[in-house]
């Protein structure tokens, strides 16, 4: 095989790798929720959805007040509009069902990280102050299940939280997402001090979270 085939090979498997990544973030429950519900807007089938048809669909029920409807559909129309036709094509919607997919992610595992903060804490009150080097240690303690020691990255895959347990003083690393949580690069991470926040850094990367210290700032 020759180099350019060797290079096209690989451009293939990479191509396919994306496209597999993506599918999992076009099928996030979110997502599907996000697509269904506006593909019923397009009452007239056209392959678009304007405004009218955006309101009518969130006025159904009769549960929401005028002014929360147009508070829905300006929020969902500045945000799915991309190229401000004032109406929102079927690409647009792929593309805010991935991204409304990616902050169900963020904020789902925020919350996880919040409770193996919690998990850590009572692990460390048991043992003399140790840090359980896996959140495997914390499942074994019965701190928490089994479920939550997976953090959902941008990607679409499930990895393990990461626990840093030469972590010392309180502003120091103690968790942290092993991947990034968006497309942006940003990871999620719990202090000694108990503190859980999300670093959005270009040059961030996974390498440096196990020595970094993030101070409040003034």
């Amino acid at each position: 095989m020759n180099i350019l085939a060797l290079i096209l090979t690989f451009l293939l498997i990479l191509i396919s790798q994306v496209k597999a990544e993506e599918d999992k973030l076009a099928q996030h429950p979110t997502a599907v929720q996000f697509r269904e519900h506006l593909l019923k807007a397009d009452t007239n089938k056209d392959g678009y959805i304007t405004r009218d048809e955006l309101t009518a669909e969130v006025e159904k029920g009769g549960k929401r007040p005028p002014e929360q409807v147009k508070e829905i559909v300006d929020s969902m129309m500045e945000e799915s509009d991309q190229d401000h036709d004032g109406r929102i094509s079927r690409q647009e919607i792929e593309v805010g069902a991935r991204a409304t997919a990616i902050r169900a992610i963020i904020r789902d595992d925020a919350q996880i990280a919040e409770d193996l903060m919690q998990a850590i804490d009572k692990f460390r009150k048991q043992s003399n102050g140790n840090i359980p080097k896996t959140v495997g240690e914390l499942v074994k303690a019965k701190l928490i299940s089994e479920e939550v020691v997976m953090c959902k990255l941008a990607d679409g895959s499930d990895k393990p939280w990461i626990i840093n347990a030469s972590a010392s003083d309180a502003n120091a690393v103690l968790l942290y997402s092993p991947g990034s949580v968006d497309l942006e690069g940003q990871y999620i991470v719990g202090l000694v001090n108990g503190r859980v926040l999300g670093l959005h850094d270009k040059d961030l990367d996974i390498t440096k979270l196990k020595s970094l210290h993030v101070y409040p700032s003034e």
